[in-house]
């Protein structure tokens, strides 16, 4: 049986938690993501990115492998195996605009500005859960970043589209890149409609920058329902738009968002973690982690929180990753 959010908020356990919109997004202080994070603290962390499904720490001074200890609190590490990472972090890795623009020329086509809402490595059989983003160098303007509330963007489609998407299976096709990489993976397809297994909300799941179909439609009307999603995902009330600045440390969950940048706006040089989504009733998984970024793998069950001591690896899994961008992509 899924446990609700609100199953976790037995205490913050020193933290201060500042919401930034009704339902998603929420600034955490009171925490040095530098140091070894207690068990209760740990515990508070998760239960709070249950509820506000991404959280913001401030004021945070950390380097590659600080963020990668981090993100480790929270499951099994992930490397992504299309983006670069040294050696010594290869969890972490790093994401550039300069790559983005030469990424898509490989390609042969490029996302349209404002439309290239995603999740991370949803293209696998068991994506990554989450992720943890932080900035190494900020543009002097702009670098914001979306993440839509991808639950309320389910809850307040007309109940006509709800039924017309119930069932159906949507492609999360990263071939190409896979293939530049040298990597041979086969083109998924997850259900469109989702429940996360934690708190069993229904969310709202397509990948726009995986060149998206629905299976089993024609393409005209695959195009439509698509259509109707990406305006779900546009919808500034259902977005928490968040601006960076020096020290600033994102956590999401790659199960309960999809994330964007803003179309004017470009960040560079931004270190990224992701974690992995939990299993469904099938087995199987699907969530994601970002290109640059540590992810956290997903395990079939998950543990009670707090965790006792030692218990780590009976955690639902995670990433941690750096970015380099000067635009933030996929």
């Amino acid at each position: 049986m899924a446990s609700t959010a609100s199953t976790f908020d037995v205490s913050n356990a020193g933290l201060v938690i500042r919401p930034v919109q009704p339902t998603i997004g929420a600034e955490v202080e009171g925490v040095d993501l530098s140091k070894p994070l207690p068990n209760e603290q740990r515990g508070a962390i998760r239960a709070a990115l249950l509820k506000w499904k991404v959280l913001f720490f401030r004021d945070q001074s950390i380097d590659d492998a600080q963020q990668a200890a981090f993100a480790a609190n929270f499951g099994p590490l992930y490397t992504h195996p299309t983006t670069r990472h040294d050696a010594a972090n290869k969890e972490v890795h790093a994401i550039a605009a300069r790559e983005d623009r030469e990424y898509e020329r490989k390609l042969g086509y490029k996302l349209r500005p404002g439309e290239a809402y995603h999740t991370d490595t949803s293209w696998r059989l068991v994506p990554t859960w989450g992720a943890v983003l932080r900035d190494v160098n900020l543009p002097e303007v702009g670098g914001d970043t979306i993440w839509v509330d991808a639950h309320l963007a389910y809850e307040t489609l007309p109940a006509e589209i709800k039924a017309r998407l119930e069932g159906r299976h949507v492609t999360h096709n990263f071939v190409p890149a896979l293939e530049l990489s040298g990597h041979d993976y086969p083109i998924v397809a997850h259900r469109i409609v989702r429940t996360h297994r934690e708190t069993g909300q229904k969310i709202l799941w397509v990948n726009f920058s995986q060149q998206p179909q629905i299976l089993g439609l024609e393409l005209s009307e695959s195009r439509e329902l698509l259509d109707e999603v990406l305006l779900q995902y546009k919808r500034p009330d259902l977005q928490a738009r968040f601006s960076w600045r020096p020290g600033t440390v994102a956590f999401w969950d790659n199960r309960a968002t999809y994330t964007s940048r803003c179309a004017t706006t470009a960040i560079s040089h931004a270190n990224c973690t992701a974690s992995s989504s939990p299993t469904n009733r099938s087995g199987r998984t699907s969530d994601r982690c970002w290109t640059d970024a540590t992810c956290l793998q997903d395990l079939p069950r998950p543990s009670p929180w707090p965790l006792a001591a030692g218990a780590r690896a009976q955690m639902p899994g995670c990433c941690a990753s750096v970015a380099r961008r000067a635009a933030p992509s996929r």
